[in-house]
């Protein structure tokens, strides 16, 4: 499968060949909130792509311009990213952030605090092995679709040298019971 890409005001788009036909999809994670403009000239470029669609996931706080506001787009049915951006001020101590959190939520940290797991920053290749084992099961379990492992681990041995993903697992017992990777852009973590 081929990738084409494009940019756009400097955020990212990018076109995959479709396999036996001669058409394209579009897909534009994390942009900018939607405007009419944007919309004529990913329009534009898809015409130009031969794309069916165009995948559009913005940037987005809950409260924020939402694709159903625009007649010619749809929500997408299998987002790849979170719905919304939430904005944490990290700037506030440790109390004034686990304060503003749900009641269930303080309870289940104290609760894991108290049986000895702990949380950390681990980038080592038995922690993305876990990862992968993890993830594995996870999707399988759950039924939803993941990347594959060749998409984990091209994307791990790109974005984890230069500094952008990083790697967090729960230890109990010396056992990595979750990990999850995180990209780090500038003033965002994704």
């Amino acid at each position: 499968m081929g990738i084409d890409t494009a940019r756009v005001n400097g955020w990212f788009l990018t076109f995959h060949k479709l396999p036996f036909i001669p058409y394209t999809i579009g897909y534009f994670p994390k942009g900018p909130n939607i405007t009419n403009d944007m919309v004529e000239k990913l329009s534009k470029i898809g015409r130009q792509k031969r794309a069916i669609f165009i995948q559009i996931e913005p940037n987005v706080l809950a409260n924020n311009t939402t694709i159903q506001q625009y007649n010619n787009l749809v929500s997408s049915h299998h987002p790849l990213f979170t719905k919304y951006s939430f904005v944490l001020d990290l700037t506030k101590s440790e109390d004034e952030l686990v304060k503003t959190m749900h009641s269930k939520t303080r309870y289940n940290i104290n609760v894991a605090r108290k049986h000895g797991v702990v949380i950390a920053n681990d980038d080592s290749q038995g922690a993305f092995d876990a990862y992968l084992s993890l993830s594995k099961e996870t999707t399988s379990r759950q039924k939803f679709y993941a990347h594959n492992e060749s998409y984990h681990r091209r994307m791990w041995n790109t974005l984890h040298p230069a500094g952008i993903a990083k790697l967090f697992t729960a230890v109990y017992q010396g056992k990595i019971l979750a990990a999850w990777i995180i990209f780090v852009w500038h003033d965002t973590i994704y």
